[in-house]
């Protein structure tokens, strides 16, 4: 997989560059420091673009959709300041990925490989606006989000799915939420619902 990831912060940089190397094999990856440095080139050797818009939101969605109309890449935005004036502009272009944060090695090769298989990744926090819903049909959840409703339908408090899986409860509330947006329910009792509906225990 042909790897160009864009962004001002060397750590976000090479943190990117060491993650798609484990999610790609043998991945070609290049780096650029500026969205400036894109060019015809790099673009027509890329098969996925991986770009940090934090610190360049004023050129972002002109230079998407700029590549959009010259070639047809996957293209992931991340976006840890959660602007959702230009969410919404780079889901019209018609991106493939929007991510708040990378909070989780496994979370994140998932959510590529998801993209790269021809599916589409927006964070949950990003589907509560109905104008959103409008725009981006809801994907699968995550394969934690499952694990999750599994243990949630089966009658676990938070607290106890949070010991099962060794995590916090505070991580357990975002799951749950997430999957609450996703399938558009409105609370557990439908989450345990859907989960006996569609053979999910």
């Amino acid at each position: 997989m042909k790897s160009l990831v864009v962004s001002e912060c060397f750590l976000v940089r090479n943190s990117l560059k060491h993650l798609f190397k484990n999610i790609f094999d043998e991945s070609d990856i290049k780096i650029l420091s500026d969205l400036k440095e894109i060019n015809k080139e790099y673009i027509l050797w890329s098969e996925l673009l991986f770009l940090d818009s934090n610190s360049q939101k004023n050129h972002v969605v002109k230079v998407v959709e700029d590549i959009r109309n010259f070639k047809d890449i996957k293209i992931i935005i991340l976006d840890t300041k959660n602007d959702k004036s230009s969410f919404l502009d780079l889901i019209k272009i018609g991106i493939d990925g929007y991510v708040l944060d990378i909070s989780d090695e496994d979370d994140f090769q998932y959510v590529i490989k998801k993209i790269i298989n021809g599916k589409k990744f927006f964070d949950s926090e990003l589907l509560q606006n109905s104008k959103v819903k409008s725009l981006v049909n809801l994907e699968n959840l995550t394969k934690k989000e499952e694990k999750v409703m599994k243990l949630l339908a089966s009658g676990l408090s938070n607290k106890s799915i949070a010991k099962e899986l060794d995590v916090t409860e505070y991580t357990i509330k975002k799951h749950v939420s997430s999957i609450l947006s996703k399938l558009e329910l409105k609370n557990r009792q439908d989450i345990i619902l859907y989960a006996i509906e569609n053979r999910k225990m």
